[in-house]
């Protein structure tokens, strides 16, 4: 055995034994993410016991806190496995994705054990339903929204059975109650209280990886999208401002609910009604057929022929040339779906946009005659 693996294995004990000392020692000659045959780190190991110091000193002494084993098991698997909520709530806090599926397809809170003490608990802190948060923006009650976020006790990262966090729900809830001016306001107000009390928590920073691809709901969808998706500028504008990464990109698993023309409306009761196209609503329902795997809020903005969303997102730092589903670029979407006005062309084209585009991003793309539309040359 090396030295390396020697001192590796020093480590894997100490996590194991609750040896704070032993492990201090070992974290001066091993990296914190040592992991043994299976891949099993101190990190599992500790997140097993439920050693909670343990788990203290190896995050801050870097380790990857959604590191996986050869089965695909994170430590926060494990620690919902145990029963372990002090260390569950250690590792959500270092950044712990609670969506991250292991090899047989079980998320974190599936593994919590009925007859656990603190089931309850953990059921509630790795989101397999809805909190106090969500029941508020479900129920547009903004006063117990404000409440709830004043006295901190809740979790802003907590989602529900579809992965859908309390940014989800009020970005969807802004965007099925266009018709009703008093809702849309509550809903725009519950959205901004959030943001508020992200930032109050944890920074742009705090704003920017609860509006990340850690973050996608089960249909692929980050809070950005949604109001993206929906034209909804205003709320755009107020993720974007806040920290939201305009260029967090989606995967649906399944956007036939989307592509055919439809948007839900979540009502006070949990239920879900869906409106039609041709409602007053049908300016948010973007034919998604172009719009898939990869492709970022941008690609929608551009599909939608929204012009202010797509400076919006430019002017934040949103990739004008970032190639999307099948490589298109969002200039190639605009003018391979019609939607080439001057004013979308010198959005896309404009100085501070992004990098130019050239004949060979349109052979990239396919299609280096288009850029013709643009005045460019091919």
């Amino acid at each position: 055995m090396t030295d390396v693996a020697a001192i590796g294995q020093k480590l894997l004990r100490a996590s194991a034994q609750n040896d704070l000392e032993q492990l201090d020692s070992a974290l001066r000659g091993a990296s914190p993410d040592y992991a043994n045959g299976i891949g099993q780190t101190g990190l599992h190991v500790a997140s097993i016991h439920g050693h909670v110091e343990v788990v203290k000193r190896l995050l801050k002494a870097g380790a990857l806190v959604s590191s996986t084993n050869r089965y695909g098991v994170t430590p926060l698997h494990y620690a919902a496995d145990s029963g372990r909520i002090e260390v569950a709530r250690l590792l959500i806090e270092a950044g712990a994705n609670k969506r991250t599926r292991a090899s047989n397809g079980k998320l974190p809170v599936d593994m919590i054990k009925e007859d656990a003490d603190c089931a309850e608990e953990l059921q509630a802190l790795l989101g397999s339903g809805s909190n106090k948060l969500h029941r508020a923006i479900k129920g547009h009650n903004l006063a117990l929204l404000r409440q709830l976020l004043e006295a901190g006790k809740e979790d802003l990262s907590a989602v529900d059975s579809r992965g859908r966090s309390p940014f989800h729900l009020a970005a969807l809830a802004a965007v099925t109650s266009t018709e009703d001016r008093e809702q849309f306001n509550s809903s725009m107000a519950a959205l901004q209280a959030l943001v508020l009390a992200a930032k109050a928590r944890g920074g742009e920073d705090k704003v920017r990886r609860l509006c990340s691809e850690d973050y996608l709901d089960d249909d692929g969808f980050s809070p950005l999208h949604v109001v993206v998706h929906a034209d909804l500028v205003d709320g755009a504008a107020m993720l974007l401002e806040a920290g939201a990464d305009p260029n967090v990109q989606t995967y649906p698993e399944s956007d036939s609910e989307y592509r055919s023309g439809q948007w839900g409306r979540t009502l006070a009761d949990g239920t879900k009604e869906i409106l039609s196209a041709q409602s007053d609503c049908s300016s948010l329902h973007i034919a998604l057929g172009e719009i898939g795997m990869d492709n970022g809020c941008i690609h929608a903005a551009v599909n939608a022929g929204d012009v202010e969303a797509l400076a919006l997102l430019l002017r934040h730092g949103a990739d004008p040339s970032a190639a999307g589903k099948g490589g298109w670029t969002p200039l190639t979407l605009a003018a391979r779906s019609g939607k080439t006005s001057a004013r979308g062309g010198a959005a896309l084209a404009a100085p501070g946009g992004g990098r130019p585009f050239t004949a060979a991003l349109g052979v990239v793309n396919k299609r280096a005659a288009i850029l013709r539309l643009f005045g460019e040359e091919a």
